[in-house]
Parts: structure tokens; sequence; C-alpha cells
């Protein structure tokens, strides 16, 4: 009886251990923490959950060396736990140990081979080294695990493209745009797709800021849009609709046909309007020409045979 109490309380005070380390993380409240854990480490110098928690209020304080030292603890007194190898293994790399931070990745996997963060950190290590193989591999097993994972799909494509293989290099960034296509690496994966000669995804200028779109798209030979195009006229239709002193214009090019050209342009115009209540018809100036788009990315010139193009201005006094 005397030893199950002794269980139930020593499992109690693990979990409120760990409920308070979440808490201190969680809220950012990293000196508090630091305080609150060195306190726990003088009560109880033997549990090694106290110094991983110590060692990840120091990590997040960038304190390198502080929490390299506490994780190390952790990892002696509980050499089996992966969770501790991985986040030595992030110490190490704050310290530029390359080595050290690729063996604890390698050994948490070793002990928990379904470790999707282990995986993606042991590609990000191996994508510094210019191991573009092996962090292929590391990657493409992080996303089997786990498929909500921006910087795995981000890097993986930025892989393949270094690696000129341009078609998988091109569906995975378009995975990524897909999925995170407002995301702060959006921007340059649509950079990348772009200078592949690759234009689904496009970056249009509104009003000094950069916004992703994907192709605004027709039925072939006919003013009518896809529903493909639909998200992407979402956000332009309340970027319109917020703001009365926003105008957008709408370029349309179908190469030797002037007509449909304009037809697609008021396609467009009349979505927005019928969709997006608020918006007064002088917001959208359309413009429309029966020539090829021509864009250039740094050496090479590309031509879009149909295409619209969109960017956003305020009105003169706006702020």
């Amino acid at each position: 009886m005397i030893l199950l109490v002794f269980i139930i309380l020593t499992q109690l005070t693990g979990c409120l251990s760990l409920l308070k380390g979440e808490y201190y993380l969680g809220t950012e409240k990293y000196e508090t923490g630091i305080q609150a854990f060195e306190q726990e480490i003088k009560k109880k110098p033997n549990v090694a959950n106290n110094y991983f928690y110590l060692g990840r209020f120091l990590l997040a304080q960038k304190k390198y060396i502080k929490a390299n030292t506490q994780f190390k603890k952790a990892v002696v007194l509980d050499p089996g736990n992966d969770t501790y190898h991985f986040w030595l293994g992030v110490s190490y790399g704050g310290l530029k140990k390359d080595q050290l931070e690729i063996e604890n990745y390698r050994k948490a996997i070793e002990l928990n081979g379904r470790y999707a963060q282990a995986h993606t950190y042991l590609g990000h290590s191996r994508l510094r080294s210019k191991k573009y193989s092996l962090a292929l591999k590391s990657y493409d097993k992080a996303l089997s695990l786990r498929s909500d994972n921006p910087p795995a799909l981000y890097n993986r494509a930025l892989i393949l493209n270094r690696l000129k293989r341009n078609s998988e290099a091109k569906s995975a960034f378009k995975q990524y745009l897909k999925d995170y296509g407002n995301s702060p690496k959006a921007i340059t994966a649509t950079a990348y797709l772009n200078q592949m000669g690759d234009f689904e995804y496009r970056i249009h200028l509104f009003n000094r800021r950069k916004i992703v779109l994907k192709k605004i798209d027709f039925d072939q030979f006919k003013p009518e849009l896809k529903k493909e195009s639909l998200p992407s006229l979402k956000i332009v239709g309340y970027m319109i609709k917020k703001n009365s002193r926003f105008v957008l214009h709408i370029l349309s090019y179908q190469k030797n046909n002037k007509v449909l050209a304009q037809k697609k342009a008021k396609a467009v115009k009349i979505y927005l309007l019928n969709h997006y209540s608020g918006i007064q018809p002088e917001q959208i100036k359309l413009s429309w020409f029966d020539i090829p788009e021509r864009i250039s990315i740094g050496k090479r010139n590309h031509t879009l045979d149909d295409s619209i193009n969109l960017f956003g201005v305020l009105k003169s006094g706006a702020e």
C-alpha cells in the first residue's frame, strides 16, 4: 500500500512538473521558468525532466552553452528519452557543432523512428551541409509521418530545385503554395517557380504589398472563370472591399483575340462586384490586349499567350 502511494505521488509530481514547464513555455515566461526549475533541481536533483525544462527556457533565450549543459544532464539521467536527445541536438545546432547535432537527432530517431520533428531537423542540418540527397530523404520521411510540415515541404522543393530536378521541384513548390500560400516563404517559392518558367502562381503588387495568387484562369477560349480561380479572387475582393480608396487594375492578355481579352477582364470585374457588396464599379479599372504578356526574370524573357495580371493602388490622398 505504501509503495502504491509512493508510485502515485511520483507520477503526480512528474505531471505537475510537466504542466508547469509547458505553461512557462507556452506563455513565454522563460525567466520565471528558469527560477522555478532551478528551485526544483535543488529539491530533486535526480529528476531528468527538471533539467530538460531548464534547458528549454535557456534555449529560448539563446543561451546555448547553458542550455546544452542542462540537456546533457537530462540525457545522463534518462538516456532512453528521445525528446531529451532531440533538444540536446538543437542546442548543439545553436553552438554550430554540426556533427554532435546530427548524432543526437539520429539517436532520437533510433529511439523513436516516428519522431517527425527529429527527421525534419536532421534534414535541416544536412541541407546546411549541402548533403542534398540525404536531406531529401530526411524530409520525405518527416512528411510521410506528418504532412502538415511547412519547413519540410519548402526545403524539399528547394533541394529538388538545386538538384535541377525541375519537374519535381515545380510540383513541390506548388504543393507548398497550395497549403501555405500566405506564409512568409510563399513569395520566394513563387519566385523559384517563375524562374523555371511556371506561372501557375504569381506575385502581385497591391499598394506596395506583395501578394501571391494562383492564376486567374478560364475555360478554354471562353470568358468563364474556373472554380480554381475563385480563392484568389476572394483575397482580392476582400482587399478592395475593406478600403474604399483601393483601386484594382485588371490587365487581360489574349494573343490575337482582343474581344476575348476584353470579355475576360469584364468577367473578373463582374464576379467581384456580384460577390463582394460594397465594392464600387469605379474601384476596378480594366485594360485588355491582343498580344502575349511579356515577363522578364533575370536574363530570361517569358511570354504568356493568355493571362490576367492584377495590381492595386490607393487613390491620391490615401495614407
